[in-house]
């Protein structure tokens, strides 16, 4: 039997495998261009989220800040100035939602501000999807939080040069020749230092990260006379010393009149050398240079702020006035090793100081105060006494 012939057109067959795959490249497109527009929406929200996480750092940063440099603020002023800067990043071109009673808690004990910021639908004001919004997402929540902290300082740049003894220097009484607060040397129980807040906890002094001039010192005054470089070191005296790159009266009237960009930045065991000329003249031109300055004059400590002001205003006086300076600190008990000549001297320790006063000749006031520095202790325990402090995000 003859088989049976096909009565299928072969046009035709071809016409309509041509149409079979036209409406499958159709619902191809259309689920292409659904996964595109899926993949805009995500790349936009990815994007929100980026800003309101730097929108949350900077008011946590902003509000640290304000703390850090203004001890006596109210919860109130830190609160705004963490929502002034937080809503000067705008969430996709909108200001996140910031309720100081809400998203911002200062938390002075562990001396840190967490902020959060918001775009979500319990706010009303999410961020608007592009095309999401067509199987229901018209609007995605959004939020980011921060918590920035006060740190201690490792080191510093533009520091004056001058060292001074650290609060180690004990005398023939087993004292403490500068215990104001009652700190006492107990040679008893080895050879510590024994803090009068707390009488259990004891530093021993060749630990480079402690210093009895700490937080509790801030505003406490201390007249600084310059010493007499081949005598033994007494409260109160402060020592010049050779900044690198510097050599030479003039490069020290400058050294102490304006930060010596050169130095660098020192940490904790560095060494800085001593100058070992007479340095009266260059000293005295540097403090008149100061205290001359018609910008300078109108400089005041607060008690209530804890910190320099200017006079009428409202807020502290940092590094940018030239009497706000760090100091270097070195261990007196070691003086025999450096007593002659340009010798190295190990850092102890720092403290802000700002220049209160000046006698006219070679004496000056200083308060003792916070001084922000960029170079950040590796660890928290390190120097939480310190009076150089930095800013660091936590959270």
């Amino acid at each position: 039997m003859k088989p049976r012939a096909s009565n299928r057109s072969p046009i035709r067959a071809v016409a309509n495998d041509r149409g079979a795959v036209l409406a499958l490249v159709v619902l191809m497109l259309i689920a292409f261009l659904g996964l595109a527009a899926l993949a805009i929406d995500l790349g936009l929200l990815y994007t929100a989220r980026g800003e309101a996480q730097r929108a949350a750092d900077g008011a946590a940063h902003a509000g640290a800040g304000w703390l850090m440099h203004n001890p006596g603020a109210t919860d109130e002023e830190i609160e705004a100035e963490a929502v002034r800067v937080g809503q000067e990043n705008l969430v996709r071109g909108e200001w996140g939602d910031i309720d100081p009673d809400q998203d911002i808690d200062v938390l002075r004990d562990e001396r840190k501000v967490r902020v959060r910021v918001n775009r979500t639908h319990e706010r009303s004001n999410p961020v608007r999807t592009l095309f999401a919004g067509v199987i229901g997402f018209g609007g995605v929540g959004v939020a980011a939080s921060a918590a920035a902290q006060i740190w201690p300082g490792d080191g510093s740049e533009c520091i004056m040069p001058f060292a001074i003894p650290d609060h180690w220097f004990v005398n023939d009484g087993g004292t403490l020749r500068d215990a104001a607060i009652g700190d006492v040397y107990d040679a008893s129980r080895g050879d510590v230092y024994v803090p009068a807040s707390d009488p259990d906890q004891v530093a021993v002094p060749s630990d480079p990260h402690y210093t009895g001039y700490g937080l509790a010192r801030v505003g406490q005054q201390i007249t600084l006379t310059s010493a007499d470089p081949s005598e033994s070191p007494q409260p109160g005296w402060f020592y010049t010393i050779r900044l690198p790159g510097t050599q030479g009266g003039n490069d020290l009237r400058y050294a102490i009149r304006d930060c010596w960009e050169p130095a660098g930045v020192y940490q904790l065991e560095d060494e800085v050398i001593k100058e070992p000329g007479n340095t009266v003249g260059p000293v005295r031109q540097g403090f008149g240079d100061i205290f001359n300055d018609p910008n300078e004059q109108d400089i005041t400590w607060d008690d209530q702020m804890q910190c320099p002001v200017r006079s009428g205003g409202d807020t502290c006086v940092g590094s940018e006035s030239r009497r706000v300076r760090p100091l270097v600190m070195f261990d007196p008990t070691n003086w025999e090793d450096i007593a002659n000549g340009a010798k190295p001297v190990p850092i102890t320790a720092f403290a802000g100081v700002f220049l209160e006063s000046w006698d006219g000749n070679n004496s000056i006031t200083v308060r003792w105060m916070r001084y922000q520095t960029i170079k950040p202790a590796q660890n928290w325990e390190d120097c939480a006494d310190c009076l150089l402090q930095t800013l660091r995000i936590v959270e």
